[in-house]
């Protein structure tokens, strides 16, 4: 848990943890999620103490530094919920969540490893982000569209494997391939991806 969530930060300590995050973002950007932590505290112009105790862990640090993105992909789960072609919606979903996991160098490797039982508010956010994968699933069930036996963690899974599998592409060719796959495995016997 990071010193925000305990108690409101005085100004200069919230200043401090936001250059953090910004910073940290920059430098997962350029360098992966495996950038020196030590380097970014420099560059804030912090001590590595202050950076621990606003985060205390790197997986603190990338939860903060990926939380916009993990709001706005909320924001699009709850489109795709409501989406009149279910299967077409996860399709999406699938698509946004493995592009979401290229972000920054080794995130797929994170999540990944956060989606099988680590605790933290990195793998809570890895947990509400498959929670958002099962609202969409469970509209495609619904309407019969997806297999019953496919659960929120395989598909969550999935997608995540192909984002890891495409670290190294360019472009979202082999995603289509990938996801479109994907997508063939886990519709029920009569729908057409």
């Amino acid at each position: 848990m990071t010193t925000s969530s305990k108690r409101p930060l005085r100004a200069d300590a919230r200043r401090n943890r936001d250059l953090i995050v910004e910073t940290a973002r920059a430098a997962f950007a350029s360098k992966g999620v495996d950038a020196s932590l030590e380097e970014i505290a420099k560059t804030v112009g912090v001590g590595q103490g202050t950076l621990y105790r606003h985060f205390p862990t790197r997986e603190d640090l990338i939860a903060a530094a990926i939380q916009d993105d993990v709001e706005q992909l909320a924001r699009n789960a709850d489109k795709r919920v409501r989406a009149r072609y279910p299967l077409k919606a996860l399709g999406e979903w699938l698509r946004e969540l493995a592009l979401f996991s290229r972000t920054y160098s080794g995130l797929p490797n994170r999540v990944l490893d956060a989606s099988v039982g680590k605790s933290g508010s990195f793998a809570e956010l890895c947990g509400s982000l498959e929670s958002l994968t099962d609202r969409v699933l469970v509209r495609g069930k619904e309407t019969g569209q997806i297999r019953a036996d496919v659960t929120a963690e395989d598909v969550f899974l999935l997608a995540n494997a192909v984002a890891w599998s495409l670290t190294k592409a360019r472009g979202t060719e082999l995603l289509e391939k990938h996801i479109a796959i994907l997508l063939r495995g886990i519709a029920s016997g009569t729908n057409e991806v």
